[in-house]
């Protein structure tokens, strides 16, 4: 499993409180599309997502979920498996999964790090996204 860990721009306070719509927009895809980028470089069919910037870190779900969508679709060999966070999320995600009808995207309730472990067990070239802070 290669395990692929970034830094989260923490929208709920600081430098990330005053970025504009735009800027947050420009920084959620640019960070869709680097991990996916670093995951089919290393020659990887999956990648596990959990839902990184969402809960305490103040990000939009729709903003995250509608730049997943887009990015997604820039790399149409890797197969996305995203938890969206909160059961509140769901139906959102699915909204937003019927309107932008990504080919390679999947959401799923389950620990994302048990189904890419589990992928890779089955012999399935998986990656991780960990998303992480500062701390």
């Amino acid at each position: 499993m290669l395990l692929l860990s970034t830094p989260a721009l923490n929208f709920a306070y600081g430098t990330g409180n005053n970025l504009t719509k735009e800027q947050k927009q420009e920084y959620i895809e640019s960070m869709y599309r680097i991990i996916f980028h670093a995951a089919v470089s290393e020659g990887r069919e999956y990648i596990a997502l959990p839902a990184a910037g969402l809960g305490v870190f103040g990000g939009n779900p729709e903003q995250y979920f509608s730049a997943l969508m887009k990015v997604a679709k820039e790399f149409p060999q890797l197969n996305i498996i995203y938890n969206s966070g909160h059961p509140n999320n769901a139906p959102l995600f699915d909204k937003l999964l019927e309107e932008h009808k990504p080919t390679n995207i999947m959401r799923t309730d389950r620990d994302v790090l048990f189904l890419a472990h589990e992928l890779t067990q089955q012999g399935h070239s998986c990656a991780f996204h960990n998303p992480s802070d500062a701390d």
